[in-house]
C-alpha cells in the first residue's frame, strides 16, 4: 500500500500489500458489485473468452486511489458503459471519499471497498439507463 503522509509525501508500506495487483482487485470488486446490484451472474472480466457475447462493456480508468491511514480512502475514476448492440454509451466520473472506521490497514482497505461500491452503483445506474428503450422522436 502507498499511504499519504502529507499533501506532497507518501510512504510505501512494504509489509502491507494487496493480495493481487490493484487493477485486478478493482476490476474484481466492481464486477462482483455489479453482479449483485444487477441481480445477474453474467458479469465477466476482460479478457474472459465467454465475454464475446457481452451486451454491455464497461471500461474504467482509475485516476486516483488515495489512502490516508486512519483517515479515509479517496479513489477517483472515469468510466464508460457501452451497449454492444448499437454503440450507445454513457460516461461518468466517480470520486468519493469514504472515512476509515479505525486506525488500521484493514479499516483503510474496507473504506476503499465501500468507495468502490459507490462507483459500482454509479456504473449500474448508467447501465440501467442505457437498458431502457430510447423514446421515439415525434413526427414534426
Amino acid at each position: 500500500m502507498v499511504i499519504a503522509e502529507a499533501p506532497n509525501r507518501v510512504r510505501l508500506e512494504e509489509y502491507n500489500r494487496c493480495a493481487s495487483p490493484l487493477a485486478d482487485a478493482i476490476a474484481a470488486a466492481v464486477a462482483e458489485n455489479l453482479a449483485t446490484r444487477l441481480g445477474t451472474p453474467r458479469v465477466t472480466l476482460f479478457p474472459d473468452r465467454t465475454a464475446g457475447d457481452s451486451v454491455y462493456r464497461v471500461t474504467i480508468e482509475v485516476q486516483q486511489f488515495d489512502s490516508a491511514l486512519g483517515e479515509a480512502a479517496t479513489p477517483g475514476a472515469v468510466w464508460t458503459v457501452r451497449r454492444a448492440e448499437d454503440g450507445r454509451n454513457a460516461t461518468g466520473r466517480t470520486r468519493v471519499r469514504k472515512p476509515a472506521d479505525g486506525p488500521g490497514y484493514d479499516d483503510l482497505a474496507a473504506a476503499h471497498g465501500r468507495a468502490l461500491a459507490t462507483m459500482s452503483q454509479d456504473i449500474a445506474s448508467a447501465l440501467e439507463a442505457l437498458h431502457r428503450p430510447v423514446p421515439a422522436n415525434p413526427a414534426s
